[in-house]
């Protein structure tokens, strides 16, 4: 592993540094990953040792990140040897690795388990001709790296960027411009274009309705499992994010499906809990949190009674091999030790998760002396959590209780003492036992930590306010509700302090009136999903469907022998076009497998292969000089050996929607697990990239053909499709096979999904 990762990062920063020498540059990035890889791998062994790791392992990796550390200090030296003196050098890391005590003896068997190595703090620095030397920035995020290279520059600061520049690092402070976004800003932004960009969780979902209605087929067992996987964990990960986001409503929707398709999963269990107890639904917690505990049980009662099984037969293959003296994880072949490993994990209940839990559920309900009983059990368990004892030290401060309070968040800031959320519980425990400034000092710790913190400004505030530091004290409460507008607490606080101190009425007026619409506000916002969940897709309207036929004839000879293929959405009217081409006397590909029903009457035209072609095509050679039916999606995976003429077929997306659906019902199915216009966005997309697609392929030549133009004048459909095949079809016989009375699921409003195509007439 260690010599992939200095290959790679070898690679890296060879393409970099030829970069810099060879081409003109203004702004030059460049990313190692190396560092990640190595603390992950090595981080355990590093210096000093823990008492899980075995002193003969010890010796022989202890080095391993302090000299993969100095690996990419010779490479930032020759970075900085081209970059030259005039050039201002910004050096970030968006996280750090835990060297000491907090490093965990076990990762979680999850895909982000390994985060759980990471410290929160990383690493800005910042060098230049502009840039204060030997300066401490306190409060720096991720975030304000983009706005502060922006001011290097010149450049404006979007107003929408949730970052700020971080002007304490400059010598002289610089001119701040701004602009509503950048986004309106015309030029390339290093974005894929529209058009080919895509929601995969939704593609997913639109290629199961395509599955269920019998148009795909479906992938093995691994291939489904290792999708469905990847679409819960990208579900999970979005989760996390609106949780981030303070969006607990819309992450609960997805924590909820995600913990009832899967109850083993408890990660999605707990952190729905902690959606439940932002959106104060209390009753939900507690209700989720003993399903967690029964479920947990039950899995626990379930794990013992197959590891009994494993007990035997390790007894038996122990017996076989004359009673060795050997651990039982030896008697196991590779693939067994996983299982048994998992079970054993299984088997085992965590007094200190079910304490906790349970303990966090009678916080949430107020009962903080109960919450205190449960909390303290579960650090008899297990003490070296710093998240419990804030717990403990959070019910202590809402029973008054500050010298107990005091002693809980001391413990924590002995296991992690750059944790703000620790200095911020000492500096409310020193306020409620009046020593005051040394509350003033503790909220500027936790500031100094994480600067976007707003009740550590609020606390800041109510201590400066004591101190009679009226004015600092009024700038450390506006601060607090610039970060969280929603504070209504602190808007109050302002209003006294406006009103009482400072004698400015028009900012308490303000303020009084903020403070009540927030109120409202917050309530709605914490209740209600916001629009980001199911945004809305807009329609475009046109003219209803013509007769006009769009034609693409790339290059190729006219006399080449070729596939005719009959293509489109389902229920675009492929299957009307497969009956037309019969009628007219082009031989067809087809296998009857799938009988004519209500959905389609004169039958479907189907060859059951067609389903397989994105992972088996050799069959295509026998449609040569006949016409089959594929659905649009699996077009790219047609052999490119072939010619082909496409007849591709389109029709208005809401009535194949609606069409879709009916018969999904026919077939006892469940619909796409998106809402319909996610769908409909989602099928308009791919027909975007399709049909680009289709316009660079040179074996291919293209007939589009609009379904309601088809029922309108069946006349001129024909002898346009006869002219683009090229073979003598009977107009007589093909005409009278379009029925108009199977135009079922009619949109009064017609809509355009297509785009603009610049085609060649032929």
């Amino acid at each position: 592993m260690a010599m992939k990762t200095f290959a790679e990062a070898s690679s890296v920063h060879a393409a970099a540094t030829w970069a810099m020498e060879n081409q003109p540059w203004d702004l030059m990035a460049v990313y190692y990953d190396a560092i990640d890889h190595f603390c992950h791998g090595f981080m355990k062994y590093h210096p000093p040792r823990q008492a899980y790791i075995p002193e003969h392992d010890f010796e022989i990796y202890k080095d391993v990140v302090q000299n993969g550390y100095r690996y990419h200090d010779m490479m930032l030296a020759r970075l900085l040897e081209l970059a030259g003196e005039d050039t201002t050098v910004i050096l970030v890391s968006d996280h750090g690795f835990h060297p000491d005590h907090n490093r965990p003896a076990e990762i979680p068997n999850e895909p982000a388990g390994p985060a759980i190595e990471h410290r929160d703090f990383g690493i800005f620095a910042m060098a230049g001709s502009s840039i204060k030397r030997d300066e401490l920035i306190h409060g720096a995020s991720l975030l304000d790296v983009a706005p502060t290279v922006l001011t290097l520059f010149g450049l404006p600061i979007g107003e929408d960027m949730d970052g700020k520049p971080l002007v304490q690092a400059f010598i002289t402070m610089p001119e701040i411009d701004r602009i509503p976004s950048w986004d309106a800003v015309e030029g390339d932004a290093a974005m894929h274009p529209a058009e080919i960009q895509s929601d995969p969780l939704a593609e997913q979902a639109a290629l199961q309705q395509l599955i269920a209605l019998g148009y795909i087929d479906k992938l093995d067992d691994n291939h489904e499992q290792a999708i469905a996987s990847t679409v819960q964990e990208l579900r999970y990960n979005l989760a996390r994010a609106y949780m981030d986001g303070d969006r607990h409503a819309e992450a609960a929707v997805i924590l909820k499906e995600l913990y009832t398709s899967a109850p083993d999963n408890h990660r999605f269990g707990v952190h729905l809990a902690l959606c439940y107890r932002a959106m104060n639904s209390i009753r939900s917690l507690g209700v989720l949190v003993e399903k967690l505990y029964q479920r947990r049980i039950e899995q626990a009662h379930t794990a013992q009674e197959k590891l009994k099984e494993w007990n035997t037969r390790l007894a038996e293959r122990k017996a076989e091999l004359g009673n060795i003296n050997k651990p039982a994880i030896e008697l196991l072949e590779e693939n067994e030790r996983y299982e048994w490993l998992r079970l054993r994990g299984e088997a085992l209940i965590s007094v200190y998760d079910v304490e906790y839990l349970r303990g966090y559920v009678k916080m949430a309900e107020g009962d903080y002396r109960s919450a205190l009983v449960h909390l303290s059990t579960a650090e008899k368990a297990e003490p070296h959590h710093p998240g419990l004892h804030l717990q403990i030290g959070e019910a202590y401060l809402r029973l008054r209780r500050y010298t107990d309070a005091e002693r809980a968040f001391k413990k924590a800031a002995a296991i992690d003492s750059e944790n703000a959320h620790v200095h911020l519980g000492l500096a409310r425990s020193y306020l409620g036992r009046n020593r005051t400034n040394q509350a003033a000092e503790e909220a500027i710790r936790a500031i100094s930590l994480t600067y976007h913190f707003p009740l550590a400004h609020y606390v800041l505030g109510l201590a400066l306010v004591r101190l009679k530091h009226y004015d600092k004290a009024a700038e450390a409460l506006e601060v607090a509700v610039a970060i969280n507008p929603n504070f209504h607490q602190a808007h109050l606080r302002l209003a006294r302090l406006y009103t009482q101190r400072l004698n400015k009425p028009e900012r308490a007026a303000e303020h009084q009136r903020l403070m009540q619409a927030i109120r409202q506000a917050t309530r709605r916002r914490r209740t209600t999903p916001q629009d980001a969940v199911t945004p809305a897709v807009p329609v475009i309207s046109s003219a209803p469907p013509t007769t006009h036929l769009a034609i693409h004839r790339p290059a190729g000879e006219d006399n080449q022998p070729f596939i005719t293929v009959v293509t489109g959405l389902p229920r675009t009217g492929t299957s009307m076009m497969m009956q037309m081409l019969a009628a007219g006397g082009l031989p067809m590909l087809t296998d009857g497998q799938r009988a004519a029903d209500m959905d389609n009457p004169r039958g479907y035209y189907e060859y059951a292969p067609t389903t397989l072609l994105r992972t088996e095509h050799s069959w295509i050679k026998d449609a040569m000089g006949h016409s089959i039916k594929i659905v649009v999606q699996l077009l790219p995976f047609l052999p490119s050996e072939y010619q082909y003429r496409v007849i591709f077929m389109r029709r208005n997306l809401d009535e194949v929607l609606d069409s879709q659906r009916i018969m999904l019902e026919h077939l006892s199915h469940k619909a796409a697990s998106i809402p319909p216009e996610q769908l409909r966005a989602v099928f308009q997309q791919q027909l975007r990239q399709i049909e680009l697609w289709l316009v660079e392929q040179l074996n291919i030549r293209i007939l589009f053909i609009d379904y309601g133009g088809v029922l309108q004048d069946p006349a001129a459909t024909a002898t346009a499709v006869k002219a683009f095949v090229g073979v003598n079809l009977k107009l007589d016989a093909m005409i009278p096979s379009v029925d108009p009375m199977l135009y079922r699921q009619r949109r009064e409003i017609l809509t355009s999904d297509k785009i603009p195509l610049t085609l060649q007439a032929g």
